[in-house]
Order: structure tokens, then sequence, then C-alpha cells
């Protein structure tokens, strides 16, 4: 049997998506936009190509540093609602599962594992 069409890779088409995109410009990243980047963070999980491209841009933009400085202004505020808000933020980033953000994430997440425990040594 001859085949008369040439076979499509489906890697060729998302490359080609690619091409002429312009790289993903992130919220700005402060307490009154929070919704905003949670919103947007969610919406980039749901295709491979958008969850390269967000990961590319939270590792170019030092993004990471600037949530953890929010986190860390919302803990002092005692900003409750902000912090849920923060982590739905941050279980986003680990869902997108690339190894440099967590190794930028890593010390957080041993700061919060730290007050938890200390809370609970508390109780």
């Amino acid at each position: 049997m001859d085949i008369t069409q040439d076979v499509i890779d489906q890697n060729d088409e998302e490359d080609d998506a690619e091409v002429g995109v312009p790289a993903l410009k992130l919220p700005t990243c402060d307490l009154a936009h929070l919704d905003e980047i949670s919103a947007f963070f969610v919406s980039c999980l749901v295709s491979p190509i958008k969850r390269e491209r967000l990961s590319v841009a939270i590792e170019s933009d030092g993004y990471i540093r600037k949530l953890t400085d929010l986190f860390h202004s919302c803990e002092d505020a005692g900003n409750v609602d902000a912090l849920h808000r923060l982590y739905g933020v941050f279980k986003s980033i680990f869902l997108l599962n690339k190894t440099a953000l967590f190794e930028v994430l890593y010390p957080l997440v041993l700061y919060i594992h730290q007050g938890i425990t200390s809370v609970r040594l508390k109780d």
C-alpha cells in the first residue's frame, strides 16, 4: 500500500502555533491584581503550550520572588483571604511541573511548613 499523504506530526502543529505569538505578559504582582493573577494562571494550565510559556514568563520575570514578597505582606497584615488566593496561585505554579520553579519555591514551602509546625506545637 502506498501512502499518498504526508504524515502530520502533532508536535509540528504545536510548534507552528508558537510562531509569531508574543510572550505572555504576566499581571502586575500586587494585592489589587491577585484575582487576575489567579485566573490567569489557571487559564494557562489547560494547554501544554500555555503552560510552557507561563513557566518561561515566571522564570524570566522573577515573578516567584514578587509573589513571595506579596505572601509575606499578606501574612504580616493577617490577610487570610489573600493568603488563600495565593495558595491557588502557588498550586498552579507547582502544577507546571518545572524543576527550576520548584527550586525557587522550595524555601517558601519550608517557611510555610515551619510556621504550620510551630503553630501545631503551640496547640
